[in-house]
């Protein structure tokens, strides 16, 4: 009787505590909408974007960047490389060129910030995000030229950079002497260069192709030739897919061959002027400083990835200057454009069906640079007057995060076991133990 009771209050308690194991998630997010840890259509209401920090520099902004989780801003602006956190209007770290600064993109994690500045050096340079008063680049590397575009990955740990006719693939290793992993010089200039999230594939656009690159050897995978000039080029987290805008026309491809699945033509509109591509590679938005067939001034338009023919846009809204360039939601959902130099506004991909904003905000001076999070919930914009405008966005969790996700640089998998319910196994182990010890007693004391 003794035994039977003891077995079922064993019984009990392991049960209870795989049913305690089970509701305990095994993934943790972090983001200021902790009551809003579920799956939903975000709120669309206007009253949900919220002013959050104002900063304050000393010149211009050039540009400016923003980490994953919104939480690190960077900025370029006059002779200064600046960080800061949405926790306060204080500066991380500030870092002064003897060159004018060009362009800088902070790592999707906001570990690392890769920055640019104009002649007579035209130097690039590798920051992490530590505080400090006196603040050293990890590393800083000189061309003969200027650096046209760059891309750095997920992680921050590489970094690839397009220098008038030439390619070069960097690391984030601290050096006084940089050198680049590898580089090739090509035929035509380069004007667009991207890393996947992963770093595994790096997408070049030039004068008149497009080529698609392994990265660990730096060797040409594919090239796709065309008679006009690939301005822009986005390439997807895992580098499945690639997207081009060349004058009048967008141009969407699957990595796995070197022609496109689906093409655009803004005919007889002016050309594409602005574009960016969601990391999972499904949705676009673009920017056409005239018309998408509608003769709409300046207009903005989200595509999707399915292959039509002709191809069709999703739905288009009155705005968008092309400069600065639209940014774009992770998971293609929020996009934010500016109507015209003064004009911030964000676009809800399913929202906008109405060609409506969600929000807008007209600032006081001209937007020089504008920049997204992961999940679309913080915005941030840089404007000629040295101002640097952050806004929150409430919205849910997306369900690619609750499922788990991301890009990464490495090819780590989930454990086989969550780690919280090895708890368990080590508990149901020992209380397993305990009734061997007891029955054995009761062997002995019988004998």
């Amino acid at each position: 009787m003794k035994n039977k009771k003891t077995i079922i209050c064993v019984i009990f308690l392991l049960t209870l505590l795989a049913t305690v194991s089970s509701l305990t998630p095994t993934n943790t997010i972090s983001t200021e909408n902790t009551t809003n840890n579920y799956v939903s259509t975000p709120k669309t209401s206007a009253t949900k974007v919220s002013s959050l920090r104002n900063y304050t520099t000393s010149s211009a902004v050039q540009s400016v960047s923003i980490s994953a989780d919104g939480y690190y801003i960077a900025a370029s602006t006059g002779f200064n490389f600046t960080l800061y956190n949405k926790t306060t209007t204080k500066i991380m770290w500030s870092y002064t060129t003897a060159d004018s600064v060009n362009d800088l993109i902070i790592s999707s994690f906001g570990d690392y910030i890769i920055a640019s500045s104009t002649d007579p050096d035209y130097q690039m340079y590798l920051f992490n995000k530590t505080f400090s008063s006196n603040k050293i680049p990890m590393w800083n590397h000189s061309g003969s030229n200027s650096v046209s575009s760059m891309s750095i990955s997920t992680t921050g740990q590489y970094i690839v950079a397009g220098r008038s006719h030439n390619i070069s693939l960097f690391d984030n290793e601290y050096s006084n002497n940089k050198k680049p992993l590898w580089e090739h010089n090509t035929t035509n200039e380069v004007l667009s260069v991207v890393i996947s999230g992963d770093g595994k594939y790096i997408a070049v656009g030039h004068a008149e192709n497009v080529t698609f690159i392994n990265r660990t050897q730096g060797t040409v995978i594919w090239t796709y030739n065309t008679t006009e000039t690939i301005e822009q080029i986005g390439i997807s987290d895992d580098g499945k897919y690639i997207v081009a805008a060349h004058n009048l026309n967008i141009s969407y491809f699957d990595t796995s061959q070197p022609n496109p699945l689906w093409s655009y033509n803004n005919n007889p509109s002016n050309g594409i002027s602005g574009l960016d591509m969601s990391g999972d590679g499904k949705h676009l938005v673009a920017m056409a400083s005239n018309n998408f067939r509608t003769g709409t001034p300046q207009v903005s338009a989200f595509f999707n990835s399915s292959i039509t023919n002709p191809k069709t846009k999703v739905w288009k809204y009155g705005a968008g200057l092309g400069i600065p360039p639209p940014r774009i939601s992770y998971d293609g959902k929020y996009a934010a454009v500016c109507y015209d130099s003064y004009n911030f506004s964000l676009l809800d991909r399913t929202y906008a069906m109405n060609d409506k904003p969600l929000w807008s905000v007209v600032v006081p001076d001209q937007i020089k640079s504008v920049d997204i999070s992961k999940i679309g919930d913080y915005i941030v914009a840089g404007c000629y007057d040295g101002k640097i405008y952050l806004y929150y966005h409430d919205v849910p969790v997306p369900s690619y995060l609750l499922g788990g996700g991301g890009g990464d640089d490495d090819d780590d998998k989930a454990p086989a076991i969550p780690f919280g319910n090895y708890y368990l196994i080590f508990i149901a182990l020992g209380i397993l133990s305990l009734i061997v010890v007891n029955k054995r007693k009761m062997f002995s004391n019988n004998n």
